[in-house]
């Protein structure tokens, strides 16, 4: 069981004379019935790359020292061994009378270790290399001449990330993404040379050092490369053919005082361009990135205290009766006047909020100041508020802080109207169609905000049974101008409309004759400049109440 084995060598007048135990030669894939069994049928066995390291231990050995070495027995049967030898010489009256060796089957105690060793630096689910061996090669490229600077700086790093890989996670299953990530990551092998390193990150996200190259075209190369391997489809992992895309992001060596984890983060920035672009790009890093990544956790920082400073506020819009000019309600939307940046553009920070998790409570405030104030209100306006994708995707959770808000500010729930793009059923769609329907049956409207800029519009209207649709700005410019595809694209949503029984809200209107044209195609309701800016507080048409 310990697959061990022994031998002894008798000196007598300088003549060997080798003894092999029977459990030598199972130790060594010999036959026992071999005759003789000596040192030259022993060092017959030992691998030539070993024989020196074999001859010195038993020189070692006949000094008169104990000598210990492990080598590679090259077996009759075939199979390589490694084999631990310990050797003792036995000495008796000033001279070596015999040598006494220990020989152990350490081959697969060597096996066991290997594969932790490679599981140490490697994915489990892809073979490739991890972060820890990609850091370390990069560092070492660095360090052997990868600093050179100027247009044919040799080395590169290019940060891949699959787009919408989660949404592929959510349809198909983690076996299917499992197998994607395996047969993408098979694909880049082939696109590589020896001497680049490519390595998993972690989930989607992939790796590649790309050597010696004339950079930046290499790089853009091999990221041309990549994208096609990416669109190939994927029909063999089981994923009904799917095509898929790939964000990447490039730096290059000459980046001033470039280390392999400066280099990785510059990637990383890079990436993270890449995906804000819309993903199945390729971005190549530029120093001015990392400021406005900065920026960009600064602003992250300052929002999270933006409420408590009280630096938020909300501005109203109003919504009119198209037919009559009325006001029937207000569009409450968030503004944040930053001490040193001024007025930040919502498109920023909600999008920063979203990102990083922070837009529930943020939304939630909204929403109860929104609400506070209509409640005091002296004419029963509605008030409609934005809600973010991230906010009702959240399911139960999300629908239960409206009814909180809504008991704590006493506002009456046929008074509310909380807006939604269609981006709220893409991921998590059963949470959201839950969480809508719970808010719906409080009595809370839900309207369709930004019709028609979505890739399934009509499949949104399918899936919920929204009490408002509102049409995005963009197709209310053109109207009363001359644009006949927008008069035709505005004429058919209201009567989609009109076929389900849903009143249609026009954004955008800016001028008298965009109005004049929604009255002749009878649309319910507008807003837009021409008939208010957002203000602090919808200052002349309603009076708080005491």
């Amino acid at each position: 069981m310990a697959r061990l084995g022994a031998w002894r060598a008798d000196l007598t007048a300088g003549v060997r004379s080798w003894t092999w135990s029977p459990e030598l030669h199972r130790v060594l894939g010999t036959d026992s019935a071999m005759r003789p069994a000596g040192e030259a049928e022993y060092l017959a066995l030992v691998h030539p790359f070993d024989r020196p390291k074999v001859m010195a231990a038993h020189r070692r050995a006949l000094a008169g020292l104990t000598a210990a070495c492990e080598w590679r027995a090259m077996s009759p049967d075939g199979r390589e061994r490694r084999i631990w030898t310990e050797l003792r010489p036995q000495n008796e009256d000033g001279g070596v009378r015999a040598l006494h060796a220990v020989c152990q089957d350490v081959t697969e105690r060597h096996a066991a270790e290997e594969r932790i060793r490679y599981l140490a630096e490697h994915d489990g689910l892809t073979g490739l290399a991890n972060r820890a061996v990609l850091r370390e090669g990069l560092g070492k490229a660095l360090a052997h001449g990868g600093r050179r600077r100027g247009p044919s700086a040799p080395l590169a790093v290019l940060c891949i990330d699959i787009d919408g890989f989660k949404l592929v996670n959510d349809l198909h299953g983690h076996a299917v993404a499992d197998a994607i990530l395996v047969e993408f990551a098979r694909r880049m092998r082939r696109l590589v040379r020896r001497s680049d390193i490519i390595a998993r990150l972690g989930g989607d996200e992939f790796a590649i050092v790309q050597m010696a190259a004339d950079q930046p075209s290499g790089a853009e190369q091999l990221a041309a490369r990549l994208q096609e391997a990416m669109a190939k489809p994927f029909g063999g992992a089981g994923a009904e053919a799917a095509s898929l895309s790939a964000s990447i992001g490039v730096a290059l060596s000459d980046i001033d005082a470039a280390g392999a984890d400066t280099l990785l983060a510059a990637a990383g920035t890079a990436l993270q361009r890449a995906q804000d672009a819309g993903g199945n790009s390729v971005v190549l890093y530029h120093p001015i990135m990392e400021r406005e990544a900065r920026e960009s956790r600064a602003l992250e920082a300052d929002l999270a205290q933006a409420v408590s400073r009280g630096e938020m506020s909300l501005a109203y819009q109003p919504l009119v009766d198209v037919a009559t000019g009325g006001v029937l309600g207000f569009e409450a939307l968030m503004r944040w006047r930053h001490p040193e940046r001024g007025m930040v553009p919502p498109d920023r920070f909600i999008g920063l909020a979203e990102a990083n998790g922070s837009i529930g409570p943020l939304g939630e405030w909204a929403l109860e100041q929104a609400c506070a104030s209509a409640a005091r209100w002296s004419s029963p306006l509605f008030v409609a508020v934005n809600v973010s994708p991230v906010q009702v995707q959240r399911g139960a959770s999300f629908a239960s802080m409206v009814e909180r808000v809504l008991a704590r500010t006493g506002m009456p729930p046929a008074r509310l109207e909380l807006e939604v793009t269609e981006g709220v059923l893409i991921r998590e769609a059963e949470a959201a169609l839950d969480a809508l329907r719970r808010v719906r049956a409080l009595g809370v409207r839900i309207a369709l905000d930004d019709f028609g800029t979505g890739y399934s519009s009509l499949a949104t209207l399918q899936a919920f049974p929204f009490d408002k649709i509102k049409v995005d700005r963009r197709f209310v410019a053109g109207l009363g101008g001359g644009s006949a595809q927008d008069t035709t694209i505005v004429r058919a949503v209201l009567g989609l409309a009109r076929g389900l029984g849903v009143p249609v809200v026009a954004e955008g209107v800016e001028t008298p004759e965009q109005l004049a044209a929604l009255r002749a195609e009878r649309c319910a309701e507008a807003q837009g400049w021409f008939f208010g800016r957002p203000e602090p507080l919808p200052a002349g048409l309603v009076t708080p109440g005491a």
